[in-house]
C-alpha cells in the first residue's frame, strides 16, 4: 500500500522538535503523533488491514525514543525525550528515523528532526 506519513510535535502541525531558550530544562519531552495518509483511490479494505512495523533509532546520544512503533490506519503516538543537560553552547541537530522491520535496508519511513539552541552564557565583566 502507498502511503505518505503526516507528523505532528506537541499536538502542533510542525517540522520536528525545535528547543531554543534563555534555560533549557535538563529534559524535554515531545509527543510526536503520526498519521498515514492513503491515496484516495485506496480501498477502504486494505485501509483497515494496514499495519506497518518500524523500528526507531535516535541518531544522537542526547535523543531517546522508544525502539519500535505498529502503525495502523490511524494516528498513532510516541514520545521523543530530548536530554539538553549535557550540551554546549551552540546548535545540536538530531533525528529520530523510523525504518520499516521488515525491509531495514529501504531507508526511512520517516524522519522526526531535532534541533536545540543553547545559547551563550554571558560572561560576567
Amino acid at each position: 500500500i502507498n502511503a505518505e506519513y503526516m507528523g505532528k510535535v506537541n499536538s502542533v502541525s510542525g517540522r520536528g522538535v525545535y528547543l531554543r531558550a534563555g534555560e533549557l530544562p535538563p529534559a524535554t519531552d515531545a509527543a510526536v503523533t503520526v498519521t498515514p495518509a492513503f491515496h484516495e483511490a485506496t480501498p477502504a479494505q486494505q485501509k483497515i488491514n494496514f499495519e506497518l512495523n518500524l523500528f526507531l533509532r535516535a541518531s544522537q546520544p542526547w535523543v531517546a525514543a522508544p525502539s519500535t512503533l505498529a502503525l495502523m490506519n490511524e494516528a498513532r503516538s510516541f514520545n521523543i525525550q530530548v536530554r539538553t543537560g549535557g550540551l554546549s553552547e551552540g546548535v545540536h541537530y538530531a533525528e529520530v528515523a523510523a525504518h520499516d522491520a521488515a525491509r531495514p535496508d529501504a531507508g526511512p519511513v520517516f524522519r522526526v528532526p531535532v534541533t536545540v539552541v543553547v545559547p551563550l552564557r554571558p560572561v560576567a565583566g
